[in-house]
């Protein structure tokens, strides 16, 4: 399975927040406020228990895994958590999309579906008594 590092997360979160114009190059500036926010809104997620990452990588930016199903919603929840930064603390679309990773990412970290009933095996149920015949409790 592919995975995302810290630096691919920094650079879609520039790009959802509009920062980063086709084929630009973040600026360090850009890049240290992103960084310094991203450990904030992953502890965040695992401590509301929506989503749990591993290896988040270390500031600077270096290191990181994120599977690539979660790398997305992961970006929203970051850009949500940078907006303010970037002036954009007003922005609707920015917040409708956090919202929308957040139930995203409570479907990838739910855990898999048990059977809806349980088998009962057939040793611990016993033969069944049909009533009135050989039933001690009806006198016969």
């Amino acid at each position: 399975m592919s995975t995302k590092t810290r630096s691919d997360l920094i650079t879609e979160v520039l790009d959802r927040l509009g920062v980063l114009a086709s084929g630009q190059t973040p600026s360090s500036e850009d890049v240290a406020k992103v960084d310094g926010k991203i450990d904030a809104a992953l502890a965040t997620l695992s401590e509301t228990e929506i989503y749990t990452v591993d290896d988040s990588g270390e500031e600077g930016p270096s290191g990181g895994e994120f599977t690539l199903s979660a790398f997305l919603p992961l970006a929203n929840i970051v850009a949500n958590a940078c907006a303010a930064a970037f002036g954009l603390l007003d922005d609707q679309n920015i917040e409708a999309r956090a919202k929308q990773a957040e139930r995203t990412l409570l479907t990838l970290a739910r855990p898999d579906r048990a059977r809806k009933t349980l088998r009962t095996d057939a040793q611990l149920m016993g033969r069944r008594m049909w009533p009135g015949r050989g039933s001690y409790t009806n006198g016969t």
